[in-house]
């Protein structure tokens, strides 16, 4: 009987879960993050919702141009992830990261993952539309990112939300005020002379759920970010302007 009751309590907790998904996507998408001084135009980003929702604003040199001629980038190189425009970790990232010293470690740990995933992602696509390499050349495109602000999930406070989900319908909600943030800005230039063909920045932040693996580690919501950021740069190199990247759900009833 037990077993029941909690089985249709996780139901109806799964079902609050879906109605917000469909009915407030909107508020609950984050907002930006504050420019951090990585781009110098940051004025001229915008929107782009009919191709890249997938990113808040981006901007480039000559979009047209770019489309046009983007058959020329046969490889694509990255420079390591900067982390220096990171803005300065407050109270609320020393509370969770167990001081200074341990979250400049994690900082160093994401800004790895991120050069690993970029290389990973690419050099596993099945097309091979482009030859990942060390040494850039005329025909390379050359990508940087920098992760300007990464805030961990507070694991304790999710631990709690989720046992009271497990008994009130809605109690997981308490962990609305747990959610971590990882925000990027990226540059794309051309290998053959380091100009400037575009830019663009994102932030995200935990996706809200009844119940998450990733809401149990520190930072596994931010990996997953920064994979989906790796698959959808693959993804706009390889279908045309008119073709549409969503962003991600701010809600899931996905677990893992």
């Amino acid at each position: 009987m037990l077993l029941e009751i909690r089985n249709y309590l996780f139901r109806c907790t799964c079902l609050a879960y879906g109605v917000l998904a469909l009915a407030s996507c909107t508020w609950l998408k984050p907002d930006p993050a504050p420019d951090s001084g990585y781009i110098e135009h940051p004025n001229r980003m915008a929107p782009w919702e009919e191709r890249a929702a997938f990113v808040q604003r981006i901007w480039f040199k000559d979009q047209k141009e770019l489309y046009a001629t983007r058959d020329r980038f046969k490889k694509i190189h990255f420079r390591p992830t900067r982390t220096d425009f990171l803005q300065e970790a407050g109270w609320w990232e020393e509370l969770n990261a167990a001081g200074r010293k341990e979250y400049d470690g994690d900082v160093i740990a994401m800004a790895k993952y991120t050069d690993e995933t970029l290389r990973e992602v690419f050099r596993s696509d099945p097309s091979s539309r482009f030859i990942v390499t060390e040494l850039p050349d005329e025909s390379t495109v050359v990508y940087e990112f920098a992760i300007v602000e990464l805030r961990p999930t507070k694991v304790i406070v999710n631990a709690a939300g989720t046992a009271l989900g497990a008994l009130v319908p809605g109690g997981g909600i308490v962990k609305s005020t747990a959610k971590g943030s990882i925000a990027v800005e990226v540059s794309a230039r051309d290998g053959k002379n380091n100009e400037l063909l575009l830019t663009w920045a994102d932030r995200e932040i935990d996706q809200s759920s009844p119940f998450s693996f990733r809401d149990f580690a520190a930072y596994a919501h931010a990996r997953r970010s920064v994979r989906r950021w790796a698959e959808d740069l693959l993804e706009a190199w390889t279908t045309p302007d008119t073709h549409l990247i969503e962003g991600p759900s701010p809600i899931t009833v996905n677990p893992f």
